[in-house]
């Protein structure tokens, strides 16, 4: 039998996958080789290196711009909904940043090196924004101004209690001394409970102190503060965050999927999905998967047992405000009993309920899943019709969800 030949695919960098479950990952990163091929090709820097050699001519230059950029309150707080497979219910949001573009900030008194510096920063995608706050010493100034913009937007907007929003912090960050005490101020300065945020751990390319992550983690959770372990599979710790990472929720990022709709890398991926949903679930874990976009996916992941989703699909990453506004007009107009909206045909693929070990069957009428689509108006439309031919339109069937 032939080899299947090697993907041209941009997968993003993976560690090796724990052996617990008999499957090995092999380390690869198609990304940075082919980052790496294409600048030597073009034999210029990338905006990375003209920040990295500015601040090596200039120490402190860069932690001055991040401070000048998070100080400008000009970062904006996205929200992108996370999707029960169960049900399709919404069971709240993951927060995204979006850096302001270099002309919306005030530079008066900014000297001509900082504006310099400030262009290439801000000429970034998002993840290597953040990133580079690490190099600037400012990882946890950055992370503060998210985790408290985004309570002043939970505090505006309340939720449900099933309903959380997810912040990405640095491990760094989290296994710093009075961390857990500055989140429980926070906490009561926007009069809401710890349940209503969770923190992820972002997984580092570099090893911090398991023993000192492990401590911050426990004091977060005796504030009352939900955590979970994302981007698995994707950091150097990985397989130690399981045992110190007192997490309800496990993450695995969006490129898994890239691969599984990858025909030479799909059976492997399947696995390596497979094995990391088990890993979780051993340890009473939630499983949520990032990245989903077809209906494809939600069959698979359902099939395996995951129990939430995000990704475009459900939705994109949207403005805090309009985000929330948006999913709450979803519920008035939804009947509760086809809450199961955007899963479409998906819903009739039985999904094995660990807990309980029993397969669950459902089934959804064509006026509930010819909603996916339509607008607000169009939707209420087909609600009305829908209503009229409850006599003679199949019947959902509830599912049995424990």
């Amino acid at each position: 039998m032939s080899t299947p030949k090697k993907s041209s695919k941009k997968y993003g960098s993976f560690s090796a996958l724990s052996t617990f479950h008999g499957i090995v990952m092999e380390a690869f990163d198609y990304q940075k080789e082919q980052e790496r091929i294409a600048e030597a090709k073009n034999n210029h820097s990338t905006p990375t290196d003209r920040i990295l050699q500015l601040e090596a001519q200039n120490p402190g230059l860069l932690k001055s711009v991040y401070k000048k950029i998070i100080d400008s309150n000009q970062i904006q707080i996205f929200l992108q909904e996370k999707v029960s497979l169960r049900t399709g219910e919404n069971q709240g949001f993951e927060t995204l940043v979006r850096a302001p573009k270099f002309e919306q900030l005030n530079q008066e008194g900014w000297s001509a090196k900082e504006q310099q510096l400030a262009k290439e920063v801000l000429s970034l995608n998002t993840e290597q924004f953040c990133n580079m706050a690490k190099e600037a010493s400012m990882s946890y100034g950055l992370d503060a101004y998210i985790i408290y913009n985004t309570m002043r937007v939970v505090k505006q907007n309340p939720l449900e209690p099933h309903q959380v929003i997810s912040i990405n912090v640095h491990p760094d960050n989290i296994a710093r001394r009075g961390f857990a005490d500055w989140v429980s101020k926070s906490l009561a300065a926007n009069a809401i409970e710890g349940s209503a945020i969770r923190l992820e751990v972002v997984e580092s390319d570099r090893e911090c102190s398991l023993d000192q992550l492990r401590r911050g983690c426990d004091r977060l959770k005796d504030k009352g503060v939900g955590l979970s372990i994302d981007d698995y599979c994707t950091g150097a710790s990985h397989p130690a965050y399981l045992h110190y990472v007192p997490a309800e929720e496990l993450k695995i990022p969006r490129p898994f999927l890239l691969m599984y709709d990858d025909p030479n890398l799909h059976e492997r991926a399947k696995g390596w999905i497979g094995a990391m949903v088990a890993q979780g679930k051993e340890r009473g874990m939630k499983i949520t998967v990032e990245g989903v976009e077809t209906q494809e996916h939600v069959k698979f992941l359902r099939e395996i047992g995951v129990d939430n989703a995000q990704g475009y699909y459900f939705s994109k990453p949207t403005p805090a405000q309009q985000a929330i506004f948006q999913m709450k007009e979803k519920q008035e107009i939804d009947h509760p009993e086809n809450s199961k909206r955007k899963l479409g045909r998906a819903l009739e693929t039985p999904m094995i309920d660990n807990a309980v070990g029993s397969e669950v069957q459902s089934t959804i009428p064509f006026e509930t899943s010819s909603l996916i689509k339509c607008n607000f108006k169009e939707k209420r439309q087909l609600r009305s019709a829908a209503l009229e031919k409850q006599n003679t339109a199949p019947t959902v069937r509830a599912l049995a969800f424990g």
